[in-house]
């Protein structure tokens, strides 16, 4: 199911797909300032939800974090680098930067920075003050020598792995199409979810929002893309709008919901979305048995239990005619298995088969020797009644008449 909400400068895209985790709602606006993407932007907050939990350390379960860069401080504002990891080791908000591991990271100066910096990245080229914007004023936020990074999320504070709801930012002067997008990525690094940033057309200083929520915390990271050329540190090439040959974009606010730690179910120290079986804490794969039973091989015969008929015998994977324990052999080839048979060492066993059922009674030390007239059938028939008889043999087995 797909609806569509349009009003001026806004568009809310809302996306119900067979997986539930990926159910999306997008909320996307463009505009010349920041009272035209604002209605958009509070809607994307209403859907994280509230408190703001500010730079809370801990995860708070519900609500939502949020970072303007206004209150960073002149030491790790330009012409410095940003720390990667500021928003979790300084102001514990539960989010560190990355991507490639050559990148850097740079807030803009604000107007009374004793150093006297350039404000919108004027200390990188003389243009972008008047380019760029700011949603929230007065400090914009860009990645250095790259123009995609990752926000990776965190339990505020710590570095345990952590997944929100739904992540938004606001773009600055995107003015062609599909130079700038997100990336939501789950636990498991598959790409959830991939839209790209409305433009804005050559109009310096517009601002674009996108924000997504899922369902359900399943965001474990996401990747923007800003614009179509990077900001360097320095001489950086003119935005397309100042006659340069590329899109120049930079970023403002980051509004995302509360980071929630990934569970580990069993306990076993492999959370769930890296663990084959998350509620069996003796098995982080299912193996050959599957999750919930043993792969064990007590009997060594390189047959796991679960799939030998006869765990406990390293001879056997099934019980056979003579069961587990017991092998299925002849040994004198007298076409009776051992186990049934009393004589199991000799095929002409001097026996007595008083039951007339093909199975004698016992054997006798002199198994083996020759009957008289060897070769010739001697047999005595006593009639027990009415067409009765039995047939008589003297201890070796040998027919004798009677």
């Amino acid at each position: 199911m797909i609806r569509y909400l349009i009003t001026p400068f806004t568009i809310v895209l809302m996306t119900t797909t067979a997986r539930a985790q990926n159910v999306q709602t997008i909320r996307e606006a463009t505009g010349a300032n920041a009272v035209a993407v604002q209605g958009t932007v509070d809607a994307f907050r209403i859907d994280l939800g509230d408190p703001v939990n500010g730079a809370i350390p801990g995860s708070q379960g519900a609500g939502r974090r949020q970072i303007n860069w206004d209150a960073v401080a002149d030491a790790d504002a330009a012409n410095g680098r940003f720390p990667a990891d500021f928003f979790n080791a300084v102001s514990p908000r539960g989010v560190i930067f990355g991507g490639d591991p050559r990148i850097s990271f740079q807030v803009s100066a604000d107007a009374a920075n004793p150093a006297g910096t350039g404000v919108r990245f004027d200390n990188l080229n003389g243009t972008y003050d008047t380019a760029f914007a700011t949603f929230s004023a007065e400090r914009l936020f860009t990645p250095l020598g790259f123009n995609v990074m990752d926000v990776e999320f965190v339990v505020p504070g710590s570095l345990d792995p952590a997944v929100v709801t739904g992540f938004g930012a606001v773009f600055v002067d995107v003015d062609v199409p599909n130079t700038s997008k997100i990336d939501f990525f789950d636990a498991s690094n598959t790409l959830l979810f991939s839209r790209n940033v409305l433009s804005v057309g050559n109009n310096d200083g517009f601002l674009s929002f996108l924000g997504v929520t899922f369902d359900s915390a399943v965001v474990r990271r996401v990747r923007i893309t800003c614009g179509s050329s990077v900001v360097l540190f320095a001489g950086s090439p003119n935005d397309i709008t100042q006659a340069g040959p590329f899109d120049i974009v930079v970023l403002d606010d980051f509004i995302y919901g509360e980071p929630q730690p990934i569970p580990d179910s069993d306990g076993d120290g492999a959370l769930d979305p890296f663990d084959g079986c998350p509620n069996d804490a003796a098995k982080t794969a299912p193996g050959v048995c599957g999750c919930g039973a043993s792969d064990a091989d007590g009997d060594g015969d390189g047959v796991a239990d679960c799939l030998d008929g006869c765990p406990n015998d390293a001879n056997k994977l099934q019980a056979g005619p003579c069961g587990c324990g017991n092998p299925d052999v002849d040994t004198d080839g007298d076409g009776l298995l051992d186990c049934f048979d009393n004589c199991p060492g000799d095929p002409n066993p001097l026996q007595e088969d008083d039951n007339n059922n093909g199975i004698g009674n016992a054997c006798d030390a002199t198994a083996g020797q020759p009957c008289p007239g060897a070769g010739l059938m001697t047999m005595s028939i006593t009639l027990l009644g009415v067409g009765g008889f039995r047939r008589r043999k003297d201890r070796r087995g040998c027919a004798v008449k009677r």
